[in-house]
């Protein structure tokens, strides 16, 4: 009778452990199922294109660069479009990037060094001497400054100037003079305000370089100056030697 008696106990045990754990389950998952040969909840929902989540209710990013993301998590598995980033392409690139994974620098040309964040167009405007959508077209000959409205000089020596600043580059016809070719005449006869026009529009560098070039020219005076002072001196002796019955001296 023993034996029976401990037949029935472990069959009782088993009953209430199966009763126990299917309670668990039941808490854990709010469903009553216990079916061991069904899966409880899927690894990955078959979910429709373009959707994901636990029941397939969230949209994937349409910054993403195909319909599809990760039917669980919503990541873009592909990629992104161009101008974004991040795990799920939820951020535009840093300010001065664009393109593909936001890899590619906005032109130094653009405004400010901003540009769109997919195409690259200087959304701003370009700075002076350039053009195009992503500035990067210098001015046609002839026209300089912003969005290349300036013409050159008709005083400057060639059709030629600067495509930023407007200063002639070959010079000025006979009788004109300045950065930009607007002056006439001789500078002793300008007035005090022209000739401050010309200094003004100079920049430190530009002032460097006429002084450097005009102590080039003095140089070049002084030099001519020497040469003939001694040309001079040598005629001279010569003559006295002359003068005086020794002949011509020797040259060296």
């Amino acid at each position: 009778m023993g034996f029976n008696i401990q037949i029935v106990n472990v069959s009782t045990m088993s009953q209430i452990y199966i009763a126990v754990l299917c309670l668990c389950v039941l808490s854990c998952i709010q469903r009553v199922d216990c079916d061991t040969t069904t899966p409880l909840v899927k690894a990955t929902p078959d979910c429709a294109e373009g959707y994901y989540g636990f029941q397939c209710e969230k949209k994937c990013s349409a910054n993403c660069m195909s319909v599809e993301c990760h039917d669980m998590t919503g990541e873009c598995l592909d990629g992104c479009k161009d101008g974004w980033h991040g795990t799920f392409c939820e951020y535009t690139c840093e300010e001065g990037s664009y393109g593909t994974n936001c890899s590619s620098e906005c032109s130094q040309n653009c405004i400010g060094g901003v540009c769109d964040h997919v195409a690259g167009t200087c959304y701003k405007g370009c700075i002076e001497g350039y053009l195009g959508e992503q500035c990067d077209r210098v001015c046609s000959q002839g026209r300089w400054g912003e969005k290349c409205a300036m013409e050159c000089s008709p005083n400057c020596a060639t059709p030629h100037c600067h495509f930023q600043t407007g200063y002639c580059l070959k010079g000025c016809k006979e009788d004109f003079w300045g950065a930009d070719c607007s002056l006439f005449g001789n500078i002793r006869d300008v007035p005090e305000q022209m000739r401050g026009k010309f200094y003004n529009q100079l920049s430190a560098e530009s002032r460097s370089v006429l002084l450097y070039l005009l102590m080039g020219q003095y140089e070049r005076t002084l030099d001519k100056a020497k040469k003939v002072v001694k040309i001079g001196l040598e005629q001279r002796t010569e003559l006295r030697q002359l003068l005086a019955g020794r002949g011509l001296p020797k040259r060296h």
